[in-house]
């Protein structure tokens, strides 16, 4: 639906957001190389979390949790990757704070640009994954904080109230690894 992209240096990041087949059809055109089965991969549902390696570039697919805070879980929200020599394509649905503030700071600071981009792919890449990796924290803490409640709460409180909260804890856990989980 949108491609905004970013040129720095050698590196170009095309970053889609709620990509489409006629998005795909542009990548494709761009960057014939991608196999046609990555390129299907952005447009589909939710894939398994993977690392293709391919004649000149990786593709990634990452799972990430995204608090939905009114079902009080983590939901996965998923982020394709296409990295090769001098170009970084993310495909993803736009809801992921880290890779849309990374973007727009990249934009706007041109001393980061340049030190992040102006030494290859590879840096890009791993600065993006760093971000989102450091997004899952706050998330991973509040998993921990109500473990922490739920066991200081344990003898003195009703046993339905606890109870109650036990589950949301184990389902919060189980939810947790099932987006993180290679």
């Amino acid at each position: 639906m949108t491609t905004t992209i970013l040129t720095h240096s050698r590196v170009t990041w095309t970053n889609i957001v709620q990509p489409t087949l006629e998005d795909m059809e542009q990548l494709k055109s761009r960057y014939p190389h991608f196999h046609p089965l990555n390129l299907h991969d952005c447009t589909s549902e939710l894939e398994f979390p993977k690392i293709d390696h391919h004649d000149g570039y990786l593709f990634i697919v990452v799972h990430l949790p995204r608090w939905d805070s009114q079902e009080r879980i983590s939901r996965p929200s998923e982020v394709d990757i296409f990295v090769g020599k001098g170009i970084l394509v993310t495909s993803h649905a736009g809801i992921l704070k880290p890779l849309n503030e990374l973007f727009a700071r990249l934009q706007q600071d041109e001393a980061l640009r340049n030190d992040v981009m102006g030494h290859g792919a590879s840096p890009l890449l791993y600065e993006l994954l760093d971000e989102m990796i450091n997004y899952c924290f706050p998330i991973l803490q509040k998993v921990n904080q109500n473990i922490r409640h739920a066991e200081e709460h344990l003898f003195h409180e009703e046993t339905e109230h606890i109870l109650r909260d036990i589950a949301i804890v184990r389902r919060d856990v189980i939810a947790l690894r099932h987006i993180l989980r290679p």
